[in-house]
């Protein structure tokens, strides 16, 4: 909120805006503001170090470990000699995004019914590869008409928000179009299967009836062979029995 305060106030430009190491109260702002924004990344690297204290060796990404690592170590560079100028712009995009963020796991640690409202968590990642993409567009605008900033800092970041661009979107792939594709396959499988299992218990239903009438049969035929049986045996005692004479 500060650095979007600060920002107006001296009327930053979100394309190109030069640093200023003056000691003017709102540059001195700005620069607290840079360095608080960097002590909450040094809070955010707190997560890796409790999920390896917690051995949650499954949520210990490389995705995690590089974003988190490198955001604490880059940032120091950043606030150390650029901390004004374009560098709000950053800051400030990526608090935005960290609100939302942590708003979204706020709610889901309230337990299961809250949860099952949080239908939007793809959305966050969205979120940051429109910031990924955003900054990397301006670096490279920056690059090619020219911003009296560090050259070396805009080139970092075009390379450092290509890398995210690229594993973060990874990671909604693998998150949410595979899990997708993966659903529907279920789905359309499940629907597929069944019909099957409709067709399936129709051929059952049909086989266990076949099956009743061929017993059935079988029963009918060895009861008339047996009743044809008796009839013959009795037959043939009647005409083996002796006859008296009238």
């Amino acid at each position: 909120m500060q650095l979007a305060v600060v920002s107006y106030h001296l009327g930053y430009s979100w394309f190109c805006q030069p640093v200023d190491y003056s000691n003017k109260p709102y540059q001195v702002r700005m620069a607290a503001a840079l360095w608080w924004y960097y002590i909450s990344k040094l809070v955010e690297f707190c997560d890796t170090i409790f999920f390896i204290l917690r051995k949650k060796n499954n949520q210990l990404t490389f995705l995690h470990i590089y974003h988190h690592s490198t955001m604490f170590a880059l940032w120091w560079i950043g606030v150390k000699f650029v901390a004004g100028g374009s560098s709000f712009l950053a800051a400030m995009m990526n608090s935005f995004v960290h609100v939302i963020m942590y708003s979204y796991y706020g709610l889901a640690a309230l337990g299961p019914r809250v949860q099952r409202y949080l239908w939007w968590k793809k959305h966050i990642t969205c979120i940051q590869l429109i910031q990924f993409s955003s900054a990397g567009v301006l670096g490279i605008r920056a690059l090619i008409v020219g911003c009296n900033f560090p050259l070396w800092m805009q080139w970092a970041l075009v390379a450092y928000m290509l890398s995210f661009i690229i594993l973060f979107g990874q990671f909604y792939v693998a998150s949410y179009q595979k899990k997708k594709t993966h659903m529907l396959n279920g789905v359309k499988k499940t629907e597929v299967n069944g019909v099957k299992k409709q067709s399936a218990r129709t051929s059952l239903d049909t086989r266990e009836s076949e099956a009743s009438a061929n017993q059935d049969g079988r029963l009918n035929d060895a009861h008339r062979r047996a009743t044809n049986g008796v009839s013959t045996r009795a037959q043939a005692r009647r005409e083996h029995r002796p006859r008296k004479d009238m």
